[in-house]
C-alpha cells in the first residue's frame, strides 16, 4: 500500500530536482525514446547487460541463503548470552560500516574523475553525475536494473565467507557478513525511495523514524554547496563522513546541482 501523495509531497521539501520533460516513452523532449526490451523484463538496455543482472541476482540469493543456514545451523546448536550479545553487537557494526561505505563511494565518484576517466568513467562517475542532473531518473528501472551492481560487488564478500571463514564455528562473522552485504545490497534502493514521489508505507514510517535514509536528510546532499550527507543506505554515518567531505577539495568537476 503506498503512502498519500499529500503526505509525501510535504516529505519532500525542496529539493531541487532538474527532471528534463518527457515523452511518455520516457525519453526527453528532442530525443529518441529508447527501445524498450521485454525478455527477462522490462528495460532499454542490451539483453546480454540483463542476463549479467540476473545472473549477479540470483548468485547473491544462493550464497546468501547458505550463509545464513550455517548461521542458522550454529543457533541450533545453542549459544550462550555473550554469543548472541556479540552477534547484535556485530548486526549493528555491519550496518555501520555499510553505511559509511556507500558515502565514501558516492563522494569519490562525485567529486573526482570524470565521465571520461578509463575503465571507471562511465560506469561509476557518470551515473553519479547524471544523477545530480536528473535525481528522479533512478526511479524508473525496476529492482534488478538499480540493485545488480551492487550485488554483484557483495559476491566476493559471500564467496570468503563461505569458502574461508567457518561459519558454524564462528556464527558471529556469518551475521556480520550478511547485515553488511544487505546493506550494501540495498543502498540503491533505498537511495530510489529517497526521491520516489509515492513508497510503501512500512518504507515511508522508516524514512520517518530514521530507520532508512529519510526525504529531508537527503535533500541536504541535494543543496548547495553540495558537499554532506553522502551517505546513501542509512544516512546515520553522516555525521563522521560531513566534516571530512566539506573540508575536501576535488581534484574533478563538482557535481551539478
Amino acid at each position: 500500500m503506498m503512502g498519500g501523495p499529500g503526505d509525501r509531497a510535504s516529505r519532500i521539501g525542496s529539493m531541487t530536482v532538474h527532471e528534463p520533460v518527457r515523452t511518455g516513452d520516457g525519453a526527453s523532449i528532442g530525443e529518441q525514446a529508447p527501445r524498450e526490451r521485454w525478455l527477462f523484463g522490462r528495460y532499454d538496455y542490451p539483453v546480454s547487460h540483463r542476463v549479467l543482472e540476473l545472473a549477479s541476482f540470483t548468485a547473491f540469493v544462493v550464497l546468501a541463503t547458505v550463509v545464513l543456514v550455517r548461521v542458522g545451523q550454529a543457533l541450533a546448536d545453542g549459544i550462550g548470552w555473550a554469543a548472541g550479545l556479540a552477534m547484535a553487537i556485530g548486526v549493528v557494526l555491519a550496518l555501520a560500516l555499510g553505511d559509511l561505505l556507500s558515502g565514501v563511494v558516492h563522494f569519490l565518484f562525485d567529486q573526482f574523475g570524470s565521465p571520461g576517466t578509463p575503465v571507471i568513467g562511465q560506469k561509476f562517475v557518470k551515473p553519479f553525475r547524471d544523477h545530480h542532473d536528473d535525481p528522479v531518473a533512478m526511479t524508473h528501472g525496476d529492482f534488478i536494473a538499480v540493485n545488480s551492481d551492487n550485488l554483484l560487488v557483495s559476491l566476493p564478500v559471500l564467496v570468503l565467507a563461505i569458502t574461508v571463514a567457518d561459519v558454524r564455528s564462528n556464527p558471529f562473522i556469518g551475521v556480520f557478513v550478511v547485515a553488511l552485504v544487505g546493506s550494501v545490497a540495498m543502498t540503491n534502493q533505498i537511495h530510489k525511495w529517497a526521491h520516489m514521489p509515492q513508497v510503501p508505507r512500512s518504507v515511508a514510517f522508516a524514512q520517518r523514524h530514521g530507520i532508512i535514509l529519510g526525504i529531508r536528510h537527503h535533500d541536504g546532499h541535494h543543496t548547495a554547496p553540495y558537499d554532506r550527507h553522502y551517505c546513501i543506505t542509512l544516512g546515520r554515518m553522516d555525521w563522521l563522513l560531513d566534516p571530512i567531505t566539506a573540508r575536501i577539495k576535488p581534484s574533478g568537476p563538482a557535481p551539478a546541482s
